[in-house]
Order: structure tokens, then sequence, then C-alpha cells
């Protein structure tokens, strides 16, 4: 049976050090704590998973301690893993320091890490009724294979007829511009926030980007915009949410898991307005969490939530559970 979603890529290990400060030259810090979490496109993949949608990854991860991790976090959060290659190597990880409130992330990756490959990809792995793409892994920094291997997968995605759900990222910019334009030229969903709508589009006015992108694309557009809310721009009509108030305690993996409740209500044919109310309150009990990955929102967490803030929607959103 054809699943909801089909993540390609972008499939890590995220490595939580929670700092009493920030780094100074010669400095030596002993951390608050440290934690591992499955993260990149595993944020979304767990987050979309435990709101109910039947989601696949299609990645290679290597046979390394990190891999196992992956693998056996996957399975618990009842992730179809049969495009999942373990491979001779190293699977790739990412330092997520936290302070305050704050993140800043340090990629560790080399050419000794795994990456997916076009020759991976097979057409029988993308039956769904989405395919969910990163732009992290269209990258033209370390290597071809993984953005090449992309590319392969949402062609064929195009061809069968699936909806495009792409994320753009903070490195938009580093994307070849033909192959960015491919892709939001035919994406369903663009996700992005203000700086990287600008990073696109070189507008600094919100409303001018957003009227330039939505000419080249005839997608939703959906601007998140951390405690100023978010948006979705369809077709020329704009419909703003307000963020909901939360404590933030960790803002790592709040963008992929309100991209994944968006994702939720976008398949559930739930109206944008309620979908983006869904997705603020998904984002919003995301932050008051250290990490991300299985210490993400839970179903009930999530219902217990809207229960409080939003009983109408709670209605909608239970109904369909």
């Amino acid at each position: 049976m054809a699943c909801d979603v089909v993540v390609v890529g972008d499939v890590l290990v995220d490595i939580f050090i929670d700092l009493p400060y920030l780094p100074k030259p010669e400095s030596a810090i002993v951390p608050k704590k440290i934690r591992r979490y499955v993260g990149g496109n595993g944020n979304f993949i767990v987050m979309a998973s435990r709101l109910g949608l039947k989601i696949k990854v299609v990645d290679s991860i290597g046979n390394d301690f990190n891999g196992k991790f992956i693998k056996e976090t996957f399975l618990r959060e009842r992730v179809d893993i049969s495009g999942l290659v373990v491979r001779e190597g190293l699977s790739r990880e990412c330092l997520v320091l936290i302070h305050q409130g704050t993140k800043s992330f340090i990629s560790l990756f080399n050419n000794e890490k795994t990456f997916l490959y076009p020759d991976m990809i097979r057409e029988d792995l993308i039956n769904a009724k989405a395919i969910y793409i990163s732009g992290y892994s269209l990258l033209n920094i370390l290597n071809n294979y993984e953005k090449d291997a992309v590319y392969k997968a949402f062609k064929i995605a195009k061809n069968k007829g699936l909806a495009i759900l792409f994320d753009a990222s903070p490195l938009v910019n580093h994307i070849p511009k033909p192959l960015l334009h491919r892709i939001i030229g035919s994406a369903d969903i663009i996700f992005l926030n203000l700086d990287e709508l600008k990073k696109i589009t070189s507008i600094d006015l919100l409303e001018k980007a957003l009227e330039i992108l939505g000419d080249f694309s005839q997608g939703i557009i959906v601007v998140k915009m951390g405690e100023k809310g978010a948006l979705a721009y369809d077709h020329g009509s704009k419909i703003h949410i307000n963020a909901f108030k939360s404590h933030t305690v960790d803002p790592t993996g709040a963008g992929d898991a309100f991209n994944a409740a968006f994702t939720y209500g976008y398949l559930k044919k739930i109206d944008i307005k309620n979908t983006l109310k869904l997705a603020n309150a998904v984002g919003a009990l995301t932050v008051r969490r250290f990490g991300g990955g299985e210490n993400l929102p839970s179903k009930s967490d999530i219902l217990n939530f809207l229960r409080n803030y939003d009983l109408s929607l709670f209605n909608t959103i239970n109904t369909i559970y």
C-alpha cells in the first residue's frame, strides 16, 4: 500500500550540547547536558508519523552506532524503512549548540560520511501521495551524489503526479539556480522563513517577495515567522495566523515539526487557516523541550494543547484521529 509521504535524503544524527555560555577563543566549557537525537529530515519523519501519516524514508546511513540509532528510532516510530540503505561507513552528524533558547549548527560532513546515491533511487520506492525534500540535500558543497539522487526522486515523483513538498533550508542560496528554479516551479508547497524568502527573491519587503515567488511558483508558499506566527500565500490569497505563546527552551526541530503538521493538514484536506493553526501549535510545543527526534510532541501532547487553546480545532483533529 502506498504511503502518505516519502521523505528523500537529509537523515542524520544531531548531537545536542546545552551550553552555559557561548564559546570564546581558548575557552573550556562544561556543558549542562549532551543528548543525541535523529535530525535533519528525521524530525519531519518522526513528527509526521506521530500525527498519523504513513511515512517512508529513502536515504543512506552508515553501519556505525549512529546508523543503528537512526534505524531503531524510525522502527519505534513506525516508519517504513524499506528505502533506508545501510552502507559501509559513517552516518552523518551535526553538532547543535544550545544557549538560552538559541541554536547554532556545526555540520560534521565530509567524504567519509555516507550519502544517498542515484542508483539507490528506484521507481517502486517513490510510491506515495507526496514527496518531501530538503534544500540541504540539493547543496553544491560536498559532492553531487545526494543532489543527483534527490533530483532523480523528484523527477520520478513529478512524472507520477505526486505532491511536491519542498523545505528551502537556510543554505538555499547554495543550491544551483537552475535546479532550485525547477524544484520551486513544480512544488505544491514551499516551506521557508523570512530569511530564506529574501535569499530566493533578493527582496526585503514581504509582500513584494511573496508576489515575485508566487508568480514563479503555482504552489502554496508557507512562511514561518517565529513569534510573529506564520502565513500561507496561495495564488494571491494571504492567510496569517498568530503564534501561540510559548517559552523557548530549544528551537531546534520546530520548523520541521511545523512542516509535518502543515503537511498533515494539507493531506487530510483541512482548510489552510486551521492547518496553519495546527502547525503553529506543534511548533509552539516543540520549542518548549530540549532536543528533537524522539523528544518531539506526541499525539496526546498536541490534542491536550489544542483542547486548552483551540477547542474547535481540537474537535476537528480529534475526529480525524
